[in-house]
């Protein structure tokens, strides 16, 4: 029993820290560009990865053999629902955002779909850290 209790509470930490990476590398992000200071190459670079990660995510839907981490697969699906669209617009959507930063023009579009992420991430950690926190009562 001990075992399984460590491994929950493990889990719990690392689905939390994940959700938590996720919402504050957005927030750092979409904070300095509405207050116009300069986005660090390293934020940039973060928002990037996570965006990539997200993207392989839904391309996961599509084809087979795709190692993806299930966490980011769970937001790229919550992603396309919230969005009404499939996985193949999810990545149309997730390219334009990427290419957007890169080039240094977050639009408000970007933002918001940066937004959106955020959230279906707070909602996914809320939902998977009450979930096992309930096993480990």
């Amino acid at each position: 029993m001990g075992n399984n209790l460590m491994a929950s509470m493990w889990m719990l930490s690392k689905t939390a820290m994940k959700g938590m990476n996720i919402v504050s590398t957005i927030s750092d992000f979409i904070e300095a560009v509405k207050q116009g200071t300069h986005t660090s190459d390293d934020s940039r670079e973060r928002v990037l990865h996570l965006l990539h990660k997200i993207a392989q995510g839904a391309m996961s839907f599509r084809k087979e053999n795709i190692a993806v981490d299930s966490f980011y697969q769970i937001i790229a699906e919550k992603l396309a629902e919230d969005r009404s669209c499939t996985p193949s617009e999810l990545e149309s959507t997730i390219k334009r955002c990427a290419d957007a930063i890169r080039e240094g023009l977050a639009s408000p579009d970007c933002l918001d779909f940066l937004r959106s992420v955020a959230q279906q991430a707070m909602q996914v950690t809320s939902r998977s850290v009450y979930g096992r926190f309930l096993v480990l009562k």
